[in-house]
């Protein structure tokens, strides 16, 4: 398990800023799940403890595949599509508005595209969580102590 969290931390999650996953962790984890399930129950308190350890690989498994999916899906481009035409459109209707300061009608524009301009920024990097300014980083997992 030491090996496991010191792998994810230092290779995995360099491997998740690209949006792959690591070999060397999927085999780990692989030989983690194999070691399980050739282990013999001796006594039934072990039995009780083998059960819930079980339960947490099988939960460790989830948290790294749904790790894994975060990192390689983003939005499909027929969604970036019609973000950007509802971005265009909504700056077009703000020429319909014709005020009778050009200098207001530049600024009120202006401010709309910025508006919608940071709102896709944001999009964008809240789609990919393991890369960019708003990255998710492994400190929990760092700072997580194994005896």
């Amino acid at each position: 398990m030491r090996e496991y969290r010191d792998i994810l931390v230092n290779r995995e999650w360099k491997s998740l800023e690209r949006g792959e996953s690591d070999p060397r962790t999927a085999r780990l984890l692989n030989e983690l799940t194999d070691a399980y399930a050739n282990h013999k129950v001796d006594s039934l308190a072990e039995s009780a403890f083998f059960h819930e350890s079980v339960a947490n690989l099988n939960r460790l498994k989830e948290l790294r595949s749904s790790r894994l999916d975060d990192a390689s899906s983003g939005l499909i481009p027929f969604l970036w599509c019609i973000l950007l035409a509802g971005a265009v459109a909504t700056v077009g209707f703000s020429f319909l508005f014709a005020p009778r300061n050009f200098f207001a009608q530049a600024i009120m524009t202006m401010l709309l595209t910025g508006v919608i301009c940071l709102t896709l920024y944001t999009i964008v990097n809240l789609d990919f969580p393991f890369s960019g300014l708003v990255a998710i980083p492994p400190d929990p997992l760092q700072k997580l102590e194994m005896k």
